[in-house]
């Protein structure tokens, strides 16, 4: 499946990544890097952390039909996925079957996400988990993430 996973942050909803950021520094964590827009997830979105290193991703829906947008009518302001770096030894269409056989809906095929400098990214399901994200490091410094 894939190599080492280290965890990479929580992705925390939130109706305005500006406000939340200043209630996130009041509790200690800055910013790490720029706001950004993913005009292909129509989100707006930064990454804080703290002191210790625990790291929260901010997202927030830059329209109504923003996934984002939904989790936050049925929730309000939540946390709604955990992110883990994950090293693909291989091609990722070999990993999806290894996914789905251990219970992992893989929901897309790895995208680059503009926030991880262009690093593919691709979200799965698990009935148990929950959301997770995957930020895709090959592991041979090779781009096995593209691949279905």
């Amino acid at each position: 499946m894939t190599g080492n996973l280290s965890l990479a942050h929580i992705g925390w909803a939130v109706e305005s990544v500006d406000k939340a950021m200043q209630d996130l520094s009041a509790l200690g964590f800055k910013t790490v890097g720029d706001v950004c827009t993913d005009d292909a997830r129509k989100v707006k979105l930064t990454l804080m952390s703290d002191s210790c290193g625990n790291t929260i991703e901010l997202v927030s829906p830059m329209s109504e039909d923003s996934p984002v947008s939904e989790i936050l009518k049925k929730n309000g302001p939540t946390p709604y996925h955990i992110c883990f770096t994950a090293e693909v030894k291989r091609d990722f269409g070999d990993c999806r079957k290894e996914f789905a056989s251990k219970g992992f809906a893989v929901l897309h095929k790895p995208a680059p996400a503009p926030l991880f400098g262009g690093k593919d990214v691709v979200f799965l399901y698990s009935k148990n988990l929950g959301l997770i994200e995957l930020v895709i490091e090959p592991a041979d410094g090779k781009d096995a993430s593209n691949h279905d």
